[in-house]
């Protein structure tokens, strides 16, 4: 009985970390967009954002794909790349 529940334990761990592991952002591999009015970092990544992914990654990472500071302010006809998650 003991070996069964480590057996089941073992295989919901090893689940959980495949599915939280089953994605990552391509070092190189970014989408150009161009900033419309009315644009912030934040609404760009919400129409990037995928199911599972915490839009504040990410902010954070077309924050520092495009070298914005802290206030990320963008300007309409402004290019920005926003980074490509690939699934392993």
């Amino acid at each position: 009985m003991r070996v069964l529940a480590v057996l089941i334990i073992s295989l919901i761990l090893w689940y959980n970390f495949n599915i939280q592991e089953s994605y990552a952002y391509s070092a190189n591999q970014y989408l150009t967009i161009y900033v419309e009015s009315g644009d912030s970092v934040w609404s760009i990544a919400r129409r990037h954002v995928q199911a599972n992914e915490d839009i504040r990654e990410l902010m954070y990472r077309i924050r520092i794909a495009n070298n914005l500071d802290a206030s990320a302010t963008v300007f309409p006809g402004q290019s920005l790349r926003v980074p490509i998650r690939i699934y392993r």
